[in-house]
């Protein structure tokens, strides 16, 4: 399990710094996978259950 302060670097690294996932998963030690999971969520962007479409 990824603690808060890990996810926290992984953005970092990925948003400011403009590291590679590959570099970021070299330098922490984590799979790639692993990486590439807190990049995909935004926190408070999260789609409704229901939708607008009739």
């Amino acid at each position: 399990m990824i603690h808060m302060g890990l996810l926290n670097v992984i953005r970092r690294m990925a948003l400011r710094e403009k590291q590679s996932i590959r570099e970021i998963s070299r330098r922490t030690g984590l799979s790639r996978n692993s990486v590439r999971w807190p990049l995909a969520r935004v926190p408070g962007l999260r789609r409704c259950a229901w939708s607008w479409h009739l």
